[in-house]
């Protein structure tokens, strides 16, 4: 027997709905049930499909009332009983069948049972939450690359084979969802967590169909689509909404907001499930998407924490974000609203407000004449920070690259054309104003000279006769708000040092600095100042007090300087843990550690005796943000550990 597995990432949207769909736009399921949410606050199962009758109970198996929103679309829940519920299938032979499941686990306390298929007394095949087996085959195929705990969708498929263990049952055959096989003795339990949506077919489908119907699930609950790589999603005509084999460093997190009539999808609003909350974009209320109308998107996996300070840009988040548009006759207009408490660390002190920066070449380099700026309309007492209007793709080439930003309300943006030393060339200095009330009032002073400008708009303004050297730059809008920032230019051809902008006193209390590039020449002139009066000429400062110390290097009349932080020796590793929400009502806790310098770090987790509940690991950067899930309550001891340091922070779960 054949058995091929793709396990993908989700949360859910609404329901199917239209009258002649079809997951995907894919003729011939054999059962298509999706949750509702009644009148009286009861999920039940549907039948989608117009030419069947709704969901039955079958052998005295009632179904579940409870559900949730799963990616804003109703989720029946399963609460782990024994039996879970049953549906007729087929009689006869299935060996061309293909099963999609939809399911969120409440926890990853133990492998659960998904569903069994089965006839007779016994169960045939059975989906856990940590792999497929054919329990009369002895089969069993490990999910990899799926990710325990998250919402998940399973795609099984066999074709063409035949019945195992004889002649094909005669007797009708039926899913168990939810519940433990039958006539089985496994080490797994029933599940409990949601199952929004089930469909099966019994009948061969093309890669293409398989693909269709799992980028319908995809958009619909949040799925980040897996296989060996990343994956294209397709709507039912066939046609790419997300290519992700092109936007590979962006296959993380993928979520979209759709309509695609033949597969009854209408995802107006969407987040992704893997994170859920932390980005979430919708189109305005009372408004619709087209049909075939797609906008999805997709971060390339860096951490949320902020990238280092670019000179002229606000301080921009190290995560970004591409958005392919496809379907539509021009720009779309969305709101975007991004949870600011999931960043590692606080913005700079004096930022007063967040924006989103997008870049619409789409190179993800932000190139001035490229971008547009949305400052947020409000940010209530969560950390939500709301964007009500912004709009994508208004050059018509498919996509565009985006991020979080903070700065304040007032916000010069600029980029500087170097000067050039040898032969003498002067630079410019590129200035758009964003924010704050128009018009604008813009000063550059420096060297001996002042340009002044009134810009009553938002576009780039060209500063002429740039010189090496420092630069004062102030704006001040209709309502008096200033902004102000000194900077310095230095040309192209100017000498530059190999050190990097930080170190630490090692242990013998002497650092040593050679800011003489092992090409450098001898014409380059070396001077060191830093804090109590400290200066040396030179290339070589000996370092013995931590602080702030500047490097200024001057060729032939080019001058450079470099600012380079000095740390004092022995300091721990561990700068910062906090525990939030701390106490937890759901049991889901997020852990934020912030290091001094790159390493790795485990959090650990104790119960009140004392026993390890979990532990998790991270490497590679130097803050982290741990996620996880307690499902008893009690309190607990959160530890935190990074090479020779460690914290603990008391979590209550109630």
């Amino acid at each position: 027997m054949k058995h091929i597995c793709i396990l993908l990432c989700l949360v859910s949207p609404f329901l199917l709905r239209a009258q002649a769909a079809q997951p995907g736009g894919v003729e011939g399921a054999l059962r298509w049930f999706g949750t509702e949410e009644k009148d009286n606050s009861r999920f039940e199962w549907t039948n989608k499909l117009t030419d069947a009758g709704q969901f039955t109970e079958e052998s005295g198996l009632r179904m579940p009332s409870g559900g949730r929103l799963l990616n804003f679309n109703p989720a029946l829940y399963f609460d782990g009983a024994e039996n879970g519920i049953l549906f007729p299938v087929s009689s006869g032979n299935l060996s061309q069948l293909h099963i999609f499941t939809v399911y969120d686990p409440a926890d990853t306390a133990s492998e659960k049972s998904i569903w069994c298929l089965e006839s007779g007394d016994a169960s045939r095949m059975v989906l856990t939450t940590h792999r497929m087996a054919d329990l009369e085959a002895f089969q069993y195929m490990n999910f990899d690359f799926k990710q325990q705990g998250r919402a998940e969708v399973s795609a099984y498929f066999q074709n063409g084979v035949q019945a195992p263990k004889g002649d094909a049952p005669s007797n009708v055959q039926y899913i168990r969802a939810g519940g433990m096989p039958r006539g089985r003795d496994l080490p797994i339990t029933p599940f409990r967590g949601v199952i929004p949506e089930m469909i099966v077919f019994n009948r061969y489908l093309t890669d293409e169909e398989i693909l269709r119907v799992e980028s319908y699930l995809a958009i619909k609950y949040g799925i980040t689509l897996q296989s060996i790589g990343p994956v294209s999603y397709l709507n039912a005509r066939g046609q790419t909404t997300w290519d992700g084999v092109e936007s590979a460093v962006y296959h993380h997190r993928v979520a979209g907001i759709g309509r695609d009539d033949a597969s009854g999808l209408d995802q107006p609003r969407s987040t992704a499930s893997t994170q859920p909350g932390l980005l979430t974009i919708g189109i305005p209320p009372g408004s619709r998407l087209q049909d075939n109308q797609f906008l999805v998107w997709g971060d390339n996996q860096a951490p949320l924490d902020w990238a280092p300070k670019t000179t002229g840009l606000p301080q921009k988040l190290t995560r970004n974000w591409l958005i392919q548009s496809s379907g539509s006759d021009g720009p779309a207009t969305t709101s975007l609203e991004f949870n600011t408490t999931e960043v590692i660390t606080t913005p700079e002190r004096g930022n007063t407000t967040w924006w989103v920066i997008a870049d619409r070449s789409g190179t993800g380099n932000f190139p001035l004449t490229s971008l547009d700026f949305y400052p947020a309309e409000r940010i209530n007492g969560e950390g939500i920070a709301a964007f009500d209007s912004l709009v994508w793709d208004p050059d018509g080439s498919g996509t565009d690259v985006f991020t979080l930003a903070s700065g304040p309300v007032l916000l010069p943006v600029f980029e500087v054309v170097e000067p050039v030393c040898s032969p003498a060339a002067p630079g410019e200095l590129n200035l758009t104003v964003q924010g704050g009330r128009m018009p604008y009032t813009c000063r550059i002073t420096g060297n001996g000279t002042t340009q002044t400008a009134k810009i009553a708009d938002h576009l780039v303004h060209h500063f002429t006769g740039i010189r090496p050297g420092e630069y004062r730059i102030a704006v001040e809008d209709a309502d008096h708000r200033r902004y102000e920032e000194t900077v310095y230019i230095q040309s192209k051809d100017a000498p530059a040092s190999d050190l990097a902008d930080q170190y630490e006193i090692p242990a013998d209390g002497t650092l040593s600095l050679n800011a003489a590039p092992a090409a450098a020449t001898s014409d380059i002139q070396y001077t060191w100042t830093g804090p109590d009066g400290f200066r040396q000429s030179g290339p070589v400062a000996a370092i013995t007090a931590p602080g702030q110390y500047e490097l200024s290097m001057e060729k032939n009349g080019c001058p450079a300087r470099q600012s380079i932080t000095v740390k004092a020796p022995g300091q721990s590793n561990l700068t910062g843990a906090e525990a939030f929400p701390n106490p937890t009502g759901s049991g889901v806790f997020q852990v934020r550690v912030s290091l001094d310098h790159p390493a790795p770090a485990e959090m650990s987790v104790y119960n009140a005796l004392g026993d390890l509940v979990l532990t998790q690991r991270q490497s590679g950067n130097d803050h982290y943000l741990f996620r996880e899930k307690l499902s008893i309550k009690g309190v607990y001891l959160v530890k935190i550990q990074s090479e020779q340091t460690s914290r603990t922070i008391r979590l209550i779960v109630n």
